[in-house]
């Protein structure tokens, strides 16, 4: 069967102006400020995206469970990216009593590092619950590629015919 490619997600964030047209409509109905850094900020963020949708691969991979054992884990980009975020979350941590309460980013910073592991992790639930959804199983556990297995099977003559088709049922009386 043929399956969608469920890798890509469209960018549908980037039309998303809530955060803008706040910053907006608090200093037209509040009077609140709208500083410099303000619109640096939104100007970062919008930037963000955009740099964020396109980098992204067009790669087409069904991510399944087999795909994450095999191929993610294994990976040394995985464990270093996995290290790095515990690191920084414990180097977060221990300074939080000291710094957090004087530097607003502090506790955002460990919001951020915190948040990547759950997008992460929801983006491969839902690609799973999709695959399931649309039919997908995976090989059978008992499935072999080993060449010794395929080679024997070969050296010991043809594959068995098919299995004839079942016989029509039996006409009905009228």
């Amino acid at each position: 069967t043929h399956l969608p490619d469920t890798s890509y997600t469209p960018p549908t964030h980037l039309p998303d102006t809530s955060g803008r047209c706040n910053a907006f409509l608090a200093t037209w109905l509040l009077k609140e400020p709208l500083r410099r850094r303000d619109l640096l900020g939104m100007a970062f963020i919008v930037a963000g995206v955009v740099l964020l949708v396109l980098g992204v691969p067009q790669t087409v991979v069904k991510l399944t469970d087999e795909v994450v054992v095999s191929e993610v884990l294994p990976s040394p980009s995985c464990w270093a990216y996995l290290s790095g975020l515990l690191l920084a979350v414990i180097a977060l941590l221990c300074g939080a009593k000291r710094h957090a309460h004087k530097h607003p980013l502090y506790n955002l910073t460990l919001c951020a590092l915190i948040a990547s592991v759950t997008v992460i992790a929801a983006r491969s639930f839902s690609s799973m619950v999709t695959l399931a959804f649309q039919g997908y199983a995976p090989p059978a556990a008992n499935a072999t590629t080993d060449d010794s297995v395929a080679n024997a099977s070969s050296a010991s003559g043809p594959p068995p015919p098919p299995l004839a088709p079942p016989p029509p049922p039996p006409a009905s009386y009228t």
